[in-house]
């Protein structure tokens, strides 16, 4: 081979480099947009993003509820942490068949100023619907909200008993 065809393959080498960085900065610049466009999908979709931070006002959140029952009485337990009194709204349906548990947790002002890094917490409004199984006495019922946990309970109305008059016979 001659010198003439070395260099050849050295203007096609130079070429091909050429084109592997433009079409390598093409390809970068296409994947940084997609993956822009991705995130703010993902964002919008989920709440947060794909580094692991949230975004710290979500929609919404299911509190955690038992529902016991014994004789006397039915007993709502709703795990509500970091809510008070005030945030909370409780309503029983006018046929008694229904207790409605509503309420809104905000976040902290000062969270709201700083870049979140990481946010578990939960915010926004809830509602809880339980079907109530039995009558109730409406004017026995109670409700407590001590370290996180909303207490309900709702006596049953107790059946009335038939009342017995003695008939005299003569």
């Amino acid at each position: 081979m001659n010198s003439r065809q070395f260099g050849e393959f050295d203007e096609i080498e130079r070429f091909l480099q050429k084109v592997s960085r433009y079409m390598a900065d093409e390809f970068n610049e296409a994947f940084q947009e997609f993956e822009q466009e991705f995130q703010q999908e993902f964002e919008r979709a989920f709440g947060g993003n794909l580094l692991g931070t949230q975004k710290l006002v979500r929609q919404g959140f299911t509190p955690q509820m038992d529902v016991l029952e014994d004789d006397a009485s039915i007993t709502i337990f709703l795990e509500l942490p970091g809510m008070t009194k005030e945030g909370v709204e409780v309503v029983m349906s006018e046929d008694h068949q229904q207790l409605t548990i509503r309420g809104s947790k905000q976040p902290n002002e000062s969270a709201q100023h700083k870049r979140v890094t990481k946010s578990e917490r939960v915010f926004g409004s809830f509602e809880r619907v339980v079907q109530i199984p039995a009558s109730i006495d409406e004017t026995g019922i109670t409700g407590t909200l001590e370290n996180g946990v909303l207490r309900l309970v709702l006596p049953k109305l107790q059946p009335v008993k038939p009342k017995e008059i003695p008939i005299y016979i003569q």
